[in-house]
């Protein structure tokens, strides 16, 4: 049976006090009584075994006596420069794609958007993405970014070995051919990949890419299965 895991960032060997939500995690959902092992995972690169030696109402503390540190095993690392859906498929976005190995999220602002968050709402994404991350076993929890104007997403594409806009139009190729071709090295890609709104991006917005477009299927796809296509297809390298 896998231990229970719980997030603790700036992860060191000694005795770690839990946040308030991953100590309400343990205490009331989970149950778990002092004298037990549980996982500590920092979210980079740290992950520790540890035994509870206090629970009480007002705290739950953790001694870890080792760490283990690991290095990112995948061959991409997929930035989703993503237009919103609606709310109550946004939890289904960031929670299948951290399953799926994306490397971080952008959320960004097109001028179709049909949603248009406030930076509160990244909050409440990144508390979907480490409790996906608790459940999946990941050591790497994927960056949330606060909702970006697309300019600010743009300037910041230097950044990318590939950047790709996904959509249909006579050249475009399939998203993981553009990666697959793009590898030359044992290093993990750096890849930034664009989903625009329901209504599509303006010809404006696509000049201002100036991305190929790629395809995820044959057929046109809401936003949150778009960003599963992209991250299923960057991790099949």
């Amino acid at each position: 049976m896998r231990q229970h895991r719980f997030y603790h960032p700036n992860l060191t060997v000694g005795r770690h006090l839990l946040s308030v939500d991953e100590a309400h995690h343990a205490r009331s959902v989970l149950r778990i009584n002092a004298g037990e092992a549980v996982e500590l995972f920092d979210g980079e690169c740290g992950l520790a075994v540890g035994e509870v030696v206090v629970v009480s109402r007002s705290e739950v503390v953790v001694e870890v006596g080792e760490i283990s540190w690991t290095t990112f095993a995948g061959a991409v690392r997929l930035t989703l420069a993503t237009a919103m859906p609606r709310k109550q498929r946004q939890g289904f976005l960031f929670e299948k794609c951290t399953e799926l190995g994306v490397w971080a999220f952008w959320p960004t602002i097109f001028d179709r958007s049909v949603v248009k968050p406030g930076e509160g709402s990244s909050d409440k994404w990144r508390r979907t993405v480490v409790e996906s991350c608790k459940q999946c076993g990941r050591v790497w929890v994927p960056n949330v970014a606060n909702p970006l104007p697309l300019a600010d997403v743009v300037s910041g594409m230097d950044a990318f070995d590939v950047c790709a806009v996904a959509g249909f139009s006579e050249s475009s190729r399939p998203l993981i051919e553009v990666i697959r071709d793009a590898r030359v090295s044992d290093d993990p890609l750096r890849v930034l990949v664009f989903i625009g709104p329901e209504g599509g991006m303006t010809e404006d917005e696509a000049r201002m890419i100036e991305a190929p477009i790629v395809t995820l299927g044959r057929h046109t796809l809401r936003i949150e299965t778009a960003c599963v296509a992209a991250t299923v297809a960057s991790g099949l390298l």
